[in-house]
């Protein structure tokens, strides 16, 4: 009987051993006794939960993400908020324009990135309003639009008009609207100035305000305040021939303060070519009806070209009297005709007795009176080269005012009388001097005074060989 019942007790102990095992299932955790695994939680969606947020705003509202919930749901069906773990990006958002702004919402982990995004609206109370809105503005521009770096904004003339749905219009005063701000002192082909002029409307607690804008445009100029003038050593030039400054840097001076370097071909320069030595040459630029020179100190070395044809024209082989028709003037031995006094019945041009010696020896008995300023067709002495295409030619001229004591200017032009100035020649008001001008043989040149009478003695044609 005892083992009958000590055998029970083993099978009954066998019995709850098994019972127990069974309902032991392992969660995962790694507590359990064995059998069964129940499934392990696993994160499967990172989501955004829109119900609550503000999706819908006026131009004017500031952004919000009130409401906002981002969410972790898991396999097991629970569910975390996430949402103070997010960054929440409005960057995109403008509560200027009408429209629709996608908003980032960012979500991550040392494991994880999660980019997630919802859109939002602005939009405008104008079309629920029942009153005129100002729709645009119209401008009438200054009188002064033209400016020189660092001078103030003058507005006088400009009128400004609101313009409204209704198609009125509304003047506005000058603490109406606002202008931007302009750089004066920095030079700009166009400078915009935009003017900008704002309402605000109300419907029920919310508030718009709209702004209209406009612009003019205006133009700053530099103003040039002199020039430097580096030759880079290049000082050293050729008698009869013009210097060669396109080694040289010139540098323009400006009230802005910025410094800018000069197109050689935009200069002018003066010397005397002709002058043997050291002497002193003006750099002129000329920019906005300003003009700044500068001197460079220059050698001018003695040509040592030889002369091929020398052809001495004086008036003391004219016929003297009046000249009242285009009458040829030939050298002293008769031997060329390339040089014609032009005249006319109106304005004549004469030939009378007057001994003068010339600073380089020469002398003369007679002299030729052109009895004023060049005009067309008299008053002029034309010089024919075409000879001479491709060679240098120095034109020496023996010339004095007609009027003691005052100096006036003959002129050297090229083809025709006031065409392009080739140079000038000083006509003193007493004392003859020799003085030269180097051309290009091929073309006619016209000499001609510039005011008042002048009187010529000689002139020489040399011909470089």
């Amino acid at each position: 009987m005892k083992k009958l019942i000590t055998g029970l007790l083993m099978l009954l102990c066998l019995f709850c051993f098994v019972a127990c095992k069974d309902t032991n299932v392992n969660d995962g955790s790694g507590n359990g006794n064995g059998g069964e695994e129940t499934p392990v939680k696993e994160l499967t969606s990172i989501v955004l939960d829109e119900t609550n947020v503000q999706k819908s705003f006026y131009i004017g509202d500031e952004f919000n993400s009130n409401g906002l919930k981002v969410v972790a749901n898991y396999s097991d069906n629970t569910t975390i908020d996430l949402t103070k773990d997010c960054v929440v990006d409005s960057s995109n958002f403008n509560n200027e324009y009408v429209g629709v702004y996608t908003i980032d919402v960012y979500y991550s982990t040392d494991t994880m990135f999660k980019h997630l995004s919802y859109d939002v609206e602005v939009k405008e109370i104008i079309p629920e309003l029942t009153v005129k809105y100002v729709v645009g503005l119209d401008l009438v521009s200054p009188t002064k639009i033209e400016y020189n770096a660092t001078e103030k904004l003058d507005l006088t003339g400009m009128v400004v008009k609101a313009v409204y749905s209704d198609n009125s219009t509304k003047e506005l005063t000058n603490t109406e609207y606002t202008l931007s701000e302009v750089d004066m002192n920095t030079p700009n082909e166009h400078a915009e100035v935009v003017v900008s002029y704002s309402e605000t409307y109300t419907l029920g607690e919310r508030s718009q305000t709209l702004t209209v804008k406009n612009s003019i445009v205006i133009k700053i100029s530099d103003v040039l305040q002199g020039i430097e003038v580096n030759p880079n050593g290049l000082t050293e030039a050729t008698q009869y021939k013009e210097i060669d400054i396109s080694g040289w840097t010139i540098t323009g001076k400006y009230l802005s303060g910025i410094d800018r370097v000069i197109d050689n071909s935009l200069v002018s320069i003066e010397y005397d070519k002709n002058q043997v030595g050291q002497q002193n040459l003006v750099v002129s630029y000329t920019e906005n009806n300003v003009t700044k020179t500068a001197q460079v100190t220059i050698n001018v070395n003695e040509s040592t070209a030889t002369v091929s044809e020398e052809l001495f024209f004086t008036a003391d082989d004219l016929t003297t009297g009046s000249y009242t028709a285009n009458t040829t003037w030939t050298d002293s031995l008769g031997t060329s005709s390339i040089i014609t006094i032009v005249s006319s019945g109106s304005k004549t041009v004469s030939v009378d007795g007057n001994k003068k010696t010339a600073d380089d020896g020469s002398t003369f008995t007679q002299r030729l009176k052109l009895g004023g300023a060049a005009e067309d067709n008299t008053r002029q002495v034309a010089i024919d080269l075409a000879s001479y295409t491709g060679k240098q030619v120095t034109i020496t001229v023996y010339c004095l005012s007609s009027s003691s004591g005052s100096e006036r200017t003959l002129n050297l032009w090229l083809n025709e009388f006031d065409g392009q100035k080739i140079g000038t020649y000083a006509a003193p008001g007493s004392g003859v001097k020799a003085q030269s001008l180097v051309v290009d043989g091929g073309s006619t040149y016209v000499l001609g005074s510039e005011s008042g009478g002048i009187n010529i003695y000689g002139i020489r044609i040399s011909v470089a060989s």
